[in-house]
């Protein structure tokens, strides 16, 4: 509701089935009476292209997050589990990770602002981030696939 009020266009991205109507729930309690509700529950591609399109993305779905990130969209994770935290902190992205339980609007729209401010260097940042660890698993993986006569 606060990124609403603030001004702010607010598009949301589905990613479970399961999640539609809380999806649709949340948007009617910020006033959005006309939601745009991506609904992608397959294709990284199709998501990534569809998050492209904003300027900063918030989300709560750790592999959404993931995608957007990869992406090189600006992203704010509300960390509902200890994985989240995990995640961001292998990504270097503390910062823009947010608890749920201790959720504080006006904490989330100054994070908000800051993606939005800082949005190419932070996305920069989180790309670099996930190419280094993507070259370090696909080393690994050659490794073990040599190690077997692969």
């Amino acid at each position: 509701k606060a990124l609403v009020q603030a001004g702010n266009r607010v598009e949301f991205f589905c990613v479970w089935p399961d999640d539609l109507e809380t999806t649709r729930r949340v948007a009617a309690e910020a006033g959005i009476q006309n939601p745009v509700i991506h609904q992608i529950y397959e294709g990284a591609r199709v998501f990534q292209q569809a998050a492209k399109r904003v300027q900063v993305f918030v989300g709560i779905k750790l592999h959404a997050c993931a995608l957007a990130m990869c992406a090189g969209v600006p992203t704010l994770m509300v960390e509902y589990r200890a994985k989240c935290r995990e995640y961001a902190g292998t990504m270097g992205t503390e910062e823009f990770c947010l608890r749920s339980d201790t959720l504080d609007g006006a904490r989330m729209l100054e994070v908000v602002e800051q993606l939005k401010q800082r949005g190419p260097v932070v996305s920069a940042g989180m790309h670099e981030r996930a190419q280094a660890i993507k070259q370090r698993v696909t080393a690994l993986a050659r490794t073990v696939l040599s190690r077997h006569g692969w």
